[in-house]
């Protein structure tokens, strides 16, 4: 527990030292039904789903830039798992200068419900995507299930940070 804790701090030290101007906080979603369908039951799976859509993220946002000239989108993610909920992710995110925050939000937006595929239907629509400018202390609250110590929290409530999506600027 105590070289969890360590490591925990760690990450915490260092997202708070990039020098990064995270402005969006946003919040991933995935169909009950999709992971049922997929598997998807770890965070293993949900890291490869947004492998793949930081990857399409990126190649949208960067269309214009030469590959070895594109730049990283920085942000810093963490999964969560929680009863009635499953995996899911929270992350913070600098927008990069040559898009708006819409446009910036809306290309995320729509690449991710594409990605859910035929599982985005209905109110789960509005649901699987929440992305907005931060508010108050939104980096403690996306690293909480990675860095609470709380031992009643963490049995119905836990997480990890995701070392594979996380990207500094």
């Amino acid at each position: 527990m105590e070289h969890r804790a360590q490591a925990q701090r760690a990450w915490v030290d260092w997202m708070i030292g990039l020098d990064a101007n995270f402005d969006l906080a946003c919040c991933w979603h995935a169909s009950q039904y999709l992971r049922i369908e997929q598997w998807g039951w770890d965070e293993q799976w949900l890291k490869r789903h947004l492998s793949a859509y930081f990857n399409k993220v990126s190649k949208r946002v960067f269309s214009n830039v030469p590959v070895k000239q594109r730049s990283n989108i920085a942000r810093f993610i963490t999964l969560e798992h929680a009863d009635g909920v499953g995996w899911h992710a929270h992350g913070v995110l600098s927008k990069p200068k040559h898009v708006t925050e819409e446009e910036f939000i809306e290309i995320m937006r729509s690449l991710w419900i594409d990605q859910m595929g035929g599982y985005r239907v209905g109110r789960l629509r509005d649901r699987l995507f929440d992305c907005k400018q931060i508010e108050g202390n939104y980096q403690q609250y996306a690293l909480k299930s990675a860095t609470d110590k709380d031992e009643h929290l963490n049995r119905v409530l836990r997480g990890t940070w995701d070392e594979h999506n996380t990207r500094r600027p």
